[in-house]
């Protein structure tokens, strides 16, 4: 359940970091790293819920730390060299009216 509303922003991560001027490598790297502690962290802190039986709590520490650290990244803008040429190209939602 708690990977359901980040799998909605998760594909769009790629396009968000190329937005940002980030490179290809520098964007996979960003990507790839999430999932690599995810799987490295889940054991220790499932065994520290186990032996101080604070599922509970944790989950809700868990919680509450993907809030903090996840919704900042909607105010993060782009350098301002990248703004300098056509700024319709950043925009997630170019179109034209006919």
């Amino acid at each position: 359940m708690r990977t359901q509303p980040f799998g909605s922003l998760f594909p769009l991560m790629g396009v968000y970091f190329k937005q940002m001027g980030m490179n290809a490598s520098q964007s996979g790297f960003l990507i790839g790293s999430r999932p690599f502690v995810e799987f490295l962290s889940a054991p220790f802190w499932g065994s520290l819920a186990d032996r101080w039986q604070k599922g509970k709590i944790l989950l809700l520490a868990s919680l509450a730390s993907w809030i903090i650290f996840t919704v900042p990244l909607g105010s993060i803008q782009p350098p301002s060299h990248l703004l300098h040429g056509n700024k319709e190209q950043y925009s997630c939602f170019n179109y034209t009216r006919s």
